[in-house]
């Protein structure tokens, strides 16, 4: 609390040399991220589907991963002196997309060929909201160019909801379906910085281009899971509260794949290693444009 009060008597120390001004930046780009466990677990499941596909077996679809989305930011900044400000904003990135994948396989029984189907359609949801602190340098480049280096904490809530529709029958025959949702929210600390170009257009008004780059990571991700089927074999219904997001490498044969799965407690099979609890690493850089406004 004394370092809060420090701060803020200098702030006012500061402004009181003669020099203040709010600044408000709006800004809007695309956001990529490295997604961590999540983008591994796909690309486990699709190498597992090439491993296994036979003479009469195909792949069709890929799955998305979580790479980029729409980015959204808007701050507000007490310029304290001509070359530095202090700011305090917030915004929203959201990611993913659904995408399907259908494997066919075709097998013999007696002399009768059948055909297997099979489908499974992801739908991740990403969001994240930020809200951070940043310090401003400004350094004058022209009479109306301006580079703006900034930097500083930020608090990341984040949520994470992932969707599963799956169908497969033989044959037309004995047709199963079934949906799998996992919803999970959850807050970390982190830190974001960048650079951006200001071009003043006229009093008090400009536009800017901007670079940053972030820092955070989400892990054991806690919530509400569903699993429902219905079918020829199976008609039921399951839900939990308590739920995580599990990452771990499966065995099958001579080779490891990136797996993951929703449950209470831990993933436990022979052909299970390194099972723990996933991680979305929401590090990554964003490149947007936008309006500053002083006042």
């Amino acid at each position: 609390m004394k370092k809060v009060f420090t701060c803020l008597f200098c702030v006012l120390a500061l402004a009181s040399l003669g020099f203040s001004q709010f600044t408000f930046k709006f800004k809007a780009g695309m956001a990529w991220i490295d997604g961590n466990d999540y983008n591994s677990i796909i690309t486990g499941q699709m190498n597992y589907a090439d491993d296994v596909k036979n003479p009469g077996t195909s792949v069709q679809g890929s799955f998305e991963k979580l790479k980029s989305g729409t980015n959204f930011q808007g701050e507000l900044i007490f310029d304290v002196t001509p070359s530095f400000g202090l700011g305090l904003g917030a915004g929203y990135f959201k990611a993913g997309k659904e995408s399907t994948v259908k494997l066919d396989t075709t097998f013999w029984l007696l002399w009768i060929p059948l055909l297997w189907n099979v489908e499974n359609t992801y739908t991740p949801k990403l969001s994240v909201i930020p809200i951070f602190l940043n310090l401003h340098y400004y350094l004058p480049v022209a009479s109306i160019l301006n580079i703006d280096f900034y930097g500083g904490p930020g608090y990341y809530l984040t949520s994470f909801d992932f969707t599963n529709d799956w169908e497969w029958g033989i044959a037309g025959l004995f047709p199963q379906a079934g949906t799998e949702t996992f919803k999970a929210s959850k807050g970390t600390i982190g830190f974001q910085g960048g650079i951006g170009l200001e071009v003043e257009l006229a009093a008090g008004f400009g536009l800017f281009l901007d670079i940053c780059g972030q820092y955070a990571k989400i892990s054991e991700l806690k919530g509400d899971w569903t699993d429902k089927q219905v079918g020829f074999f199976n008609n039921w219904s399951k839900s939990g509260s308590g739920y995580y997001f599990w990452y771990y490498d499966w065995q099958v044969g001579g080779k490891k794949y990136a797996w993951g799965a929703f449950a209470e407690d831990k993933p436990s099979d022979p052909s299970f290693s390194g099972v723990r609890k996933a991680a979305i690493n929401l590090t990554g850089y964003s490149l947007s444009g936008g309006i500053k406004i002083n006042f």
